[in-house]
């Protein structure tokens, strides 16, 4: 199991104005990408918005965050993550390569 995630960010626009993560990646097991809400008291896990399936080559992908920024307006923060599960029944070592990440408003 594996996961990554950004600092708090509270800078995200809370009009409706498109939000989106920009990255390119190669992978050999599927990887989610997320979104936490943050507030005072807790953070609240999110479903992940994207599955990305394996890629042997490099990929470029845009995942909208919008809906997901404007349903939790109301937190402080967000913070995005990655995660990764290694099938268990693969002998193979799990792998994910990633480039140029972006939040892009």
């Amino acid at each position: 199991l594996f996961e990554i995630a950004t600092a708090e960010i509270d800078s995200f626009p809370r009009t409706g104005t498109p939000v989106f993560v920009e990255l390119n990646y190669k992978c050999n097991t599927a990887f989610q990408v997320g979104v936490f809400a943050n507030y005072s008291q807790n953070a609240l896990p999110a479903d992940p918005i994207a599955t990305i399936n394996p890629k042997s080559e490099w990929n470029k992908i845009y995942i909208d965050l919008t809906s997901a920024i404007i349903n939790t307006n109301n937190a402080d923060s967000h913070t995005l993550f990655i995660s990764m599960e290694r099938d268990i029944n693969s002998t193979e070592m799990a792998e994910l390569y990633l480039d140029n990440f972006k939040i892009v408003y």
